[in-house]
């Protein structure tokens, strides 16, 4: 190792920690004129552009120049992991991350980085092997704790989960992201004192000290512990107050605009006469969240013959391979329509690996990601045969349902109830249209149907995957997979009757959502 890389490395580091960022890119910029293929030296660079500077344009050119000097160098594969995790693009980011561990990247930076690829793709067994490794080598290290915790949530240790986070409490009280975990592993009690904290300390620091984002974090978490000691009212108007606080990224005649441009341009004709591929193993479970996909999905995953892998995001990463853009109707169609059979093979195979699971010859294979609704038409032209289940709920109580959430940026149309509203009419207006032009069979599952008869409900959806029936679909309370964020707690307790027709708890400040299903009520949205 270069003395002079050495010293450079750590006075960089140095004036990183006193904030003087410029001069550590300098520092950096002018050892590499000196050297310009040292990988570390490029790799430490790319960390202050994309960790620090928020420059991750300027990072990406410098890890592709790395990658090009030594492409096996374990810490700018790490960098490249990372890179492509705050793009979202988490295929990619996890097989840089693979390839940094296999290539020796054991230090607890990189066991961090490929924890937090593994849990993004709901692989929460291997997180938690990474964090045992990361923890080993670096037990105080805050965020490797709360990942840790966050991953054994997920995969239904509860209690363990919420001890973890008490004890992260204890020593970081104004802590959020412990916080987030924590109210999600347990039915929180009106005097819990971390809430009383989280009401009296943190968030009037917050407001004091103009922290938009964390104080919408903050004021969610109040909003759940509200909901749970059923405190309706109060809890609604945090979560509005809690909405209202950064401006919402939607754009609502974005969205109407897609589903515009794929009702007018993608037909019957465009699937009627192809030769039909036989794979039958991949099964979508689509719609909007909170109308019970979880409990749905863990019923299916209980039978021997499924497998299930979360909230994959293949088929999003396919179209976009592909050259459609998010939202973009008419890019999208014209892909449905025109696709060259060479590319619709690649992008089917593409699939069949991003969504390969630990269970071997598993006949059925169940992504969850809701919204993939989006892409019937292009999962379509890839699985004409395969099978679609559209998981539904009452308009207003799944609306009011995703309203009283903390949901991620990704679902900015719940910021406000007329935005929810319309996009919940978009939904079930494209969900339509595809059920009359795919090939595929689709079948509809009400929540309330499984409120009411879990088990016939159950049997008939078992059917429809061309399964025989087995009882253990009804022990999936005792499954300990796939159980994700918010619904981990809910998913293994009973079912009640209470969360029907919940909306009329809230209905004094429903107005605006009522104005926009109204119409999905012929008959009135009554009493």
């Amino acid at each position: 190792m270069h003395l002079n890389r050495v010293k450079t490395l750590k006075t960089g580091e140095a004036l990183i920690e006193k904030g003087r960022l410029a001069d550590a890119e300098r520092l950096y910029q002018e050892a590499i004129r000196n050297r310009p293929k040292d990988v570390k030296l490029l790799a430490a660079l790319a960390r202050l552009l994309m960790r620090h500077m928020g420059r991750e344009a300027h990072a990406e050119q410098v890890i592709q120049h790395a990658l090009k000097v030594d492409k096996a160098d374990p810490e700018i594969l790490r960098e490249a992991a990372e890179l492509n995790f705050r793009k979202n693009n988490l295929e990619d980011a996890r097989s840089y991350a693979q390839a940094s561990l296999v290539r020796g990247g054991g230090d607890p930076d990189t066991l961090y980085v490929a924890a937090t690829i593994f849990e993004k793709l709901d692989d929460f067994d291997t997180a938690v092997k990474c964090l045992n490794k990361a923890l080993g080598k670096r037990a105080d290290h805050l965020p490797s704790r709360i990942l840790y915790a966050k991953s054994i949530r997920s995969l239904g240790r509860l209690d363990e989960a919420a001890e973890i986070c008490r004890d992260i409490l204890r020593t970081h009280p104004d802590s959020l992201a412990a916080m987030a975990v924590y109210v999600e592993a347990v039915r929180l009690k009106a005097d819990d004192p971390h809430i009383t904290t989280l009401k009296e300390t943190v968030i009037p620091a917050l407001r004091e000290q103009s922290q938009s984002a964390q104080l919408q974090l903050a004021l969610g978490l109040l909003a759940k512990a509200r909901l749970d000691a059923g405190e309706h009212e109060t809890a609604f108007l945090l979560f509005k107050e809690a909405k209202g606080v950064v401006p919402s990224s939607h754009d609502r005649s974005r969205h109407g605009t897609f589903v515009k441009e794929i009702k007018e341009r993608v037909t019957i004709a465009d699937f009627f006469g192809r030769t039909a591929h036989p794979e039958t193993r991949p099964v979508l479970i689509v719609g909007m969240p909170r109308v019970g996909s979880t409990l749905l999905e863990q019923i299916i995953a209980g039978h021997p013959e499924t497998a299930a892998v979360g909230e994959s995001g293949a088929l999003r990463s396919i179209a976009r391979f592909l050259g459609a853009p998010k939202e973009d109707g008419a890019s999208l169609a014209k892909v449905i329509k025109s696709v060259s059979d060479e590319k619709l093979d690649r992008a089917r195979q593409i699939y069949l690996d991003l969504t390969a699971d630990k269970r071997p010859g598993a006949l059925r294979v169940v992504d969850k990601n809701l919204h993939n609704f989006h892409f019937l038409g292009l999962f379509a032209r890839m699985f004409p045969k395969a099978r679609i289940i559209h998981a539904r709920r009452d308009p207003m109580d799944n609306c009011v349902a995703c309203y009283l959430q903390r949901l991620s940026s990704w679902h900015s149309y719940t910021d406000d109830l007329a935005s929810l509203g319309q996009y919940y009419r978009e939904h079930i207006d494209l969900m339509a249209h595809w059920k009359t032009i795919l090939p595929n069979p689709i079948m509809d599952v009400h929540y309330e149907d499984m409120v009411d008869n879990s088990e016939d409900t159950a049997r008939k959806v078992i059917g429809f995957l061309g399964l025989e029936w087995n009882d253990a679909c009804l022990r999936f309370r005792e499954t300990e997979n796939r159980a994700k964020t918010f619904s981990a707690w809910q998913v293994r307790q009973p079912i009640y009757q209470s969360s029907v027709r919940r909306w009329k708890r809230y209905e004094q400040f429903l107005e605006p959502l009522k104005k926009e299903l109204e119409a999905l009520y012929p008959n009135g949205i009554g009493d």
